[in-house]
């Protein structure tokens, strides 16, 4: 009985395998069938029939399957190692290239050059250094052969009594600026340096900056200063404009505390339009506080009421600006926007005018007329009888024709400048005067105005430190605008 017991065992765990794993389903015996049981029949015989077909199909799709997804991935990997081993030789290849080509440059002026005009390329004539032969000293110009970042560094010098700025130009942008002030030095120099980053072809040159400014000095006058700018036009954006702006009015404010200031130029905005832009309204802000009159919108201008043009002349715009000091305004003897420049040499008309430097002259008569301030303040009640009693023995000078065809606008503005140098004459002749200093608060009846004129340059120092920031709510540039009011 053992043995028999030991074949069952094995028979049922076998049957029982194959039922698993068999996709065919075995039919279910019927319940009310006899069960014939094993034990008892050892001669009777055992069958079980497998359908294979399936299962086969199933296991040949997945086998190819993943071996077409192993395929694919060996092929990916082989374009990875391609590619890999493409970049290897590129990288090779660069760097022996840039072992065999180093890129360095280092040029000079050998002369002085005077008269450059906005925008003019400086032309590196003496080349110590050029390896690689990325720079030409024919044109000033460096072009990048290859892609990346460069260092640059730029140095500059001026004479005695200037104002000097180039800027370091990259395509159609400025990277930097170098400012050179030699106000107060025999000699003055100024660096700077930066790093740009550069596609192939890209040029690169120093240009001559929109602002220029010289001090004219002479024995017994004032010293002038007179400042020339070009600001951008409008292609760049107005933010470009106003941070440009904001250089010059710093230039303006830090030579105008010592001499006389002008300052002219193309300022690319109409200041004379009925709807102001941003710009313009920056401008006017700038000439109204000032105390600057804009040359040429003042009476007896000569010529057309405009200074740039278009080529075909649709476009006429009056965008070409000198703002004088308003004490000049009672010494010009011609004022004149020339209309004779032809188109090829420029699309603007220059802007002429002649002032009088009898007005800087400490011993002429006309320095004591005009550059006296009246202090009305320190007046008594006779001084102000005397200046009324005065003022209408002279205003009786003149008397108007009986013929009205003999009234013209020569004789108007004759009788108008005879009243206002009559005005002068009286009040400078009764009311107590003083020297007009723009850039003091007027504490002239004070013990401790060296005091605040000292505390004045002190916070103008102070906002030149901090970045020469032009808002007002910038602390240093508030406490330097009040001091300097």
């Amino acid at each position: 009985m053992g043995r028999y017991h030991i074949s069952l065992l094995v028979l049922f765990c076998v049957i029982s395998l194959f039922d698993q794993g068999s996709t065919t389903p075995v039919a279910e015996p019927h319940h009310d069938a006899p069960l014939m049981p094993i034990i008892g029949h050892r001669t009777a015989s055992l069958k079980a029939e497998f359908d294979l077909t399936s299962l086969n199909a199933q296991l040949k799709k997945n086998v190819h399957h993943i071996i077409e997804k192993e395929f694919h991935a060996a092929q990916n990997n082989t374009h990875e190692i391609e590619d890999l081993h493409h970049e290897i030789t590129q990288l090779h290849k660069e760097v022996e290239y840039l072992k065999s080509h180093h890129v360095a440059f280092s040029a000079e002026l050998t002369h002085p050059i005077e008269n450059m005009v906005a925008d003019e390329v400086v032309h590196f004539d003496k080349v110590r250094v050029n390896s690689g032969g990325c720079y030409c000293a024919d044109t000033g110009k460096f072009v990048a052969e290859e892609e990346g970042y460069f260092y640059f560094s730029v140095t500059i010098c001026t004479k005695r009594d200037s104002v000097l700025e180039f800027a370091l130009h990259v395509e159609d942008h400025e990277e930097m600026i170098i400012h050179a002030d030699a106000e107060h030095l025999e000699l003055g120099c100024a660096s700077n340096s930066e790093i740009v980053h550069l596609q192939k072809g890209d040029h690169v040159e120093v240009t001559r900056h929109g602002i220029c400014a010289v001090k004219l000095s002479k024995h017994g006058y004032e010293s002038l200063c007179i400042i020339g700018t070009l600001l951008p036009s409008t292609n760049h954006s107005a933010e470009e404009y106003l941070q440009y702006f904001q250089t010059v009015c710093s230039i303006y404010d830090r030579m105008s505390v010592d001499c006389v200031t002008v300052i002219g130029g193309d300022f690319n905005t109409d200041i004379a339009v009925t709807s102001l832009s941003s710009k313009s309204k920056n401008v006017i802000d700038f000439i109204t506080k000032n105390n600057l009159s804009p040359v040429p919108l003042m009476s007896g201008r000569k010529g057309p009421d405009f200074t740039f043009r278009s080529k075909d002349m649709t476009r006429k715009t009056m965008i070409d600006f000198i703002f004088i000091p308003e004490f000049f305004c009672n010494g010009f003897t011609n004022l004149e926007v020339r209309n004779d420049c032809p188109f090829n040499v420029s699309d603007h008309y220059p802007v002429l005018i002649f002032l009088d430097m009898n007005l800087l002259c400490n011993t002429s008569n006309k320095f004591h007329l005009y550059r006296k301030v009246l202090l009305w303040s320190r007046c008594d009640e006779w001084e102000k009888k005397y200046y009324q009693t005065e003022l209408d023995k002279l205003l009786n000078f003149e008397v108007l024709p009986l013929n009205s065809c003999e009234i013209n606008e020569n004789y108007i503005e004759h009788i108008n400048s005879n009243i206002v140098n009559v005005v002068h004459i009286a009040a400078n002749s009764c009311i107590p005067t003083g020297k007009f200093r723009h850039y003091l608060k007027p504490y002239w009846k004070s013990n401790n105005l060296d005091y605040y004129h000292n505390e004045q340059r002190q916070a103008r120092k102070t906002w030149l430190s901090m970045g020469q920031t032009r808002n007002n709510d910038n602390i240093f540039y508030k406490q330097y605008k009040c001091g300097h009011r």
